[in-house]
């Protein structure tokens, strides 16, 4: 990755390019081939930034495991079938896939 590029704006687009800063978000042809003499002002660093920014394994793991970190501690309504054994168990079991993820991710 980091590579600029201008693509026809549709679906999921805005959240992977930066309109004027990682490519060009356009609504038709003749907007692409006027988006391609402005390539120039895209600095492929910035690409990359985003990139790892957004999509790295490392990051997409963190922001799940903060999820999954969250649910547990707001679980406020105790689940009919799980006993208190079982949640400690469940708890210490995501300190050890926490503890384990930094220690290899970072």
């Amino acid at each position: 990755m980091g590579l600029p590029c201008p693509r026809i704006d549709g679906g999921s687009l805005p959240e992977i390019i930066d309109d004027g800063r990682t490519g060009f978000i356009c609504d038709d042809l003749n907007e692409m081939v006027s988006a391609v003499s402005r390539l120039s002002v895209i600095q492929r660093h910035h690409c990359r930034q985003t990139f790892e920014a957004r999509f790295t394994v490392q990051r997409m793991a963190k922001d799940y495991l903060a999820l999954y970190e969250n649910l547990l501690s707001n679980n406020r309504r105790p689940n009919r079938f799980m006993n208190p054994r079982a949640l400690r168990h469940r708890r210490q079991v995501t300190n050890i896939v926490l503890d384990t993820f930094q220690e290899n991710v970072g």
